[in-house]
């Protein structure tokens, strides 16, 4: 089963969503078990691009929820794009769900993922699962956010095809994405935008300042992904004594499209056990 937000909400709900002064991103739902996912894609993508593998190895007792972030994919520009407004937009979409649900943050989409479980607890937010999640910005990043000469740098290198082009040949050979196109998606969306975003996550704070969200947390990670994301895992999991821990062998930063089987195991797996470590 198949829905858009609009035909999965009741009509108090349309009615609330009419009224409330905070915007509900575009949402569409796949499958109708009673397990709730919400998945928030990463960094320049859409809710079709980072889940999409994954989408297509649902079990039967899943729900799940796809969203897109303001600005990306069928989810417009807020007036106001804040990093708060784009979050509070978040937490009003998660509400308006009606039910308990397992957030899956994938890497940038973790920033959004654990605001969002912070503001609505854990009666709410029971469980994020947390994909390839920085625990702080690495150089390569941070270096398109330095003042004059980053955002010339970023529009060389995202913001035309050869860029593009030249930066997935340069992480196909650094085993990062394997053979998955990490960077098609900004030729799809306003890359403006998505700078924005990586404004955001430069100026986010300090990773312990989320050791209060109180949701169960599940972290997964490739084997060769980038040294950063081993670094941060290590990290988070300082910030979380009780996480989880999952690796998925052989596969790099974009596991889920390049090992989708053994990405859908370690996502929608329901037995929490706190502190364990799995590889697959």
């Amino acid at each position: 089963m198949h829905l858009s937000i609009r035909d999965h909400l009741t009509a108090t709900h349309l009615a609330e969503r009419h009224t409330m002064s905070t915007p509900i991103a575009h949402v569409e739902l796949y499958g109708d078990g009673p397990r709730l996912f919400v998945g928030l894609h990463g960094w320049g993508s859409e809710h079709t691009k980072s889940f999409k593998d994954v989408l297509e190895r649902l079990p039967d007792d899943v729900t799940f929820a796809g969203i897109d972030l303001p600005g990306c994919g069928r989810t417009p520009k807020l007036e106001e794009m804040s990093f708060d407004a784009v979050n509070a937009c978040l937490t009003e979409t998660v509400r308006s769900l009606g039910r308990p649900a397992t957030i899956i943050g994938a890497c940038a989409g973790a920033y959004h993922a654990m605001p969002v479980a912070r503001s609505l607890g854990p009666d709410v937010v029971t469980r994020l699962v947390l994909l390839e999640p920085f625990a702080y910005m690495p150089w390569f990043f941070a270096v398109f956010v330095v003042p004059v000469t980053g955002r010339l740098l970023y529009r060389m290198v995202f913001d035309n095809p050869i860029g593009q082009s030249l930066t997935q040949a340069s992480l196909r050979r650094q085993h990062v994405s394997q053979g998955f196109d990490m960077v098609g998606a900004f030729a799809k969306n306003d890359t403006q935008v998505a700078y924005a975003y990586l404004e955001y996550y430069a100026a986010m704070p300090h990773y312990s300042s989320f050791s209060d969200v109180l949701s169960q947390v599940r972290l997964i990670t490739g084997e060769t992904s980038w040294a950063a994301i081993l670094k941060s895992i290590a990290m988070w999991r300082e910030n979380w004594p009780g996480s989880e821990s999952w690796r998925i062998e052989g596969a790099g930063h974009m596991f889920n499209q390049e090992a989708p089987d053994r990405a859908a195991r370690a996502i929608f797996e329901p037995d929490f056990t706190p502190g364990r470590d799995v590889s697959l």
